[in-house]
């Protein structure tokens, strides 16, 4: 007997809810977002030849 004989069985798809993220993972999230976003305006501005 193969497994190709086996009754097929419903898979049950683990279908994760959208959780709702935990508040400090999203504060934690725009920090990042906030300081990347600063260092590059600063990296731009003083790597940008002056006039």
């Amino acid at each position: 007997m193969t497994h190709d004989d086996d009754p097929p069985r419903p898979h049950r798809r683990h279908r994760h809810r959208r959780r709702r993220p935990d508040g400090a993972t999203v504060s934690g999230v725009l920090t990042v977002l906030c300081v990347a976003t600063l260092l590059t305006t600063l990296t731009v501005a003083l790597l940008r030849p002056h006039p």
